[in-house]
């Protein structure tokens, strides 16, 4: 995605005045607090579409919240239930909500915009949020709101035309970029998902994420089916727009199936359960035992806040702005090994000249560190692709590269070397070896 890799990073640089690795980290710190507050908000929204009373009400948005907040953390090291990518899908969701007995024509306007920006932030959430706005489409037309669904389709439309029209050359590209992407990233990673109860690595997981999508899908299609009451209808659309999320969410997980990927789509199970069984339970006790329900409901707020809350250092509010400027100000060095900091020493003297370098390895921060641009669009090693891919590759370099970086950390299971034979083979035949380092400086034989 071009917004959450690359211009998020140039947009921070340029409002600091300032570039270092720091404040581009800050920049990811800075998306999981916007996920975070989102996610209360659409707590607090679908609290609004319950019919509890004013108290229970309350309790189930602080326990709710309280909930959503911790399914992730500002660690960016780590992995979590949900990720900051998914920060348009929660987005559209509160969208979704709020045009729920809603005319106004803002926020139909918000969800139009989404199917671009969710496109511009990343192509995996953007798929997930284009079909979701079919599904809201859908959801109008069965309304027979057509003048929403009229305007919903009049937005997307215009705002497609406008990145049309700011420059076509690059809108071509990201067309031409996207579609290789969803043909070819299944087969780029190369990892087969695990077979549901077997002993595969990660069955597990995945068996759990796929059980609860599947139960999360008939739950909410058997309320729908059984419930009649107006009141609820509204909710359970909700509810049934959570489970067709967490469903069609599985696809990061098809895209590269590993352990952390498998669970990044867990988050939404973690959503959908925590509402709909919270709104269960609170709906029996309000309607059966509202005295020991108010007791008991006190008493779980307590011990949830006193949770929350253990995990805050107030010490920290009054000591970010010193902490904020001494991290971004931090030189890069910081960031890196001895041995990324020894390579990038020892080549900036032999590529004062260049005016680009190519890369054939997994490392592209490389590029930062050098102050180089790539010669080509290739940049990205990872997702080369297909032969095609790297046919293209090979010519563009034939034509501008003297220099190409190679080697670097790796995958334990995946070697560019290995995976892309085509590219390997031209540059055994046609670089040498200049500098050799856990990384390799290359040079184009003349």
């Amino acid at each position: 995605g071009i917004i959450f890799e690359t211009l998020s990073t140039k947009f921070i640089w340029y409002l600091f005045d300032h570039i270092s690795i720091g404040l581009a980290r800050f920049a990811e710190v800075f998306y999981i607090f916007c996920l975070k507050v989102s996610l209360i908000f659409l707590a607090f929204l679908v609290t609004k579409k319950t019919s509890f009373k004013p108290l229970i009400s309350n309790i189930f948005f602080v326990i709710s919240a309280a909930i959503f907040i911790n399914i992730t953390d500002y660690n960016t090291a780590s992995v979590d239930i949900i990720t900051s990518r998914d920060f348009p899908v929660i987005l559209l969701s509160i969208f979704f909500l709020l045009s729920q007995n809603n005319n106004n024509i803002f926020i139909i306007m918000l969800i139009s915009l989404l199917s671009i920006f969710s496109m511009l932030w990343g192509i995996d959430r953007g798929l997930v949020s284009n079909f979701l706005i079919i599904l809201i489409s859908i959801n109008f037309f069965l309304e027979k709101d057509y003048k929403k669904l009229f305007y919903l389709f009049f937005f997307i439309i215009l705002f497609w035309i406008i990145f049309y029209s700011i420059n076509k050359d690059e809108f071509l590209f990201f067309l031409e970029n996207t579609f290789s992407i969803y043909r070819e990233m299944n087969y780029i990673f190369g990892i087969i998902h695990p077979s549901p109860f077997s002993n595969d690595p990660n069955a597990s997981r995945a068996t759990k994420t796929l059980v609860l999508i599947t139960l999360s899908l008939i739950i909410v299609i058997n309320q729908i089916l059984l419930n009649e009451k107006k009141s609820a209808i509204s909710l359970n659309k909700f509810f049934l727009f959570l489970a067709v999320i967490g469903a069609v969410s599985y696809i990061y997980a098809l895209g590269r199936s590993d352990g952390p990927h498998i669970k990044q789509v867990f988050g939404f199970q973690i959503i959908f359960f925590t509402l709909f069984i919270l709104n269960i339970v609170f709906q029996k006790f309000s309607e059966n035992y509202e005295k020991l329900f108010k007791f008991t409901i006190i008493i779980t707020s307590l011990i949830t806040v006193f949770i929350f809350l253990n995990n805050v250092n107030f010490n920290n509010l009054s000591s970010f702005k010193q902490r904020f400027l001494a991290y971004i100000y931090l030189p890069d060095s910081s960031f890196l090994t001895i041995e990324e900091k020894s390579f990038v020493n020892k080549i900036n003297n032999s590529l004062e000249l260049e005016k680009c370098i190519d890369l054939f390895t997994y490392d592209a921060a490389i590029l930062y560190l050098l102050r180089k641009p790539s010669c080509t669009k290739y940049y990205y090693t990872y997702s080369l692709g297909s032969v095609e891919n790297q046919k293209e590759f090979v010519e563009k370099l034939d034509k501008k590269t003297t220099y190409i970086i190679t080697n670097g950390r790796l995958d334990h299971w995946d070697d560019p070397q290995k995976k892309y034979k085509v590219v390997s083979e031209y540059l055994s035949e046609n670089f040498e070896i200049y500098i050799d380092n856990n990384y390799h400086l290359l040079k184009k034989i003349n």
